[in-house]
């Protein structure tokens, strides 16, 4: 998820497909990780934004609550 940006439009179409395959699998694995509630990843997610974004997303979803 860090690495998913502007630049990602930039390649090819398989490696722009690759990129959303690779998106959808990190969402899904969050999801799945709060037990299906859309409501509390994108909760997790606003407080990360809040927060000043400090930190890789990715760490902030493996740190949080921890």
């Amino acid at each position: 998820m860090n690495d998913f940006s502007a630049s990602t439009y930039q390649k090819d179409i398989a490696g722009v497909l690759y990129a959303y395959w690779r998106s959808y699998l990190a969402v899904r694995k969050l999801v799945d990780a709060h037990k299906g509630d859309t409501a509390a990843v994108f909760a997790s997610y606003h407080r990360w934004f809040e927060s000043g974004r400090t930190q890789p997303l990715t760490a902030w979803f493996e740190n949080e609550g921890k």
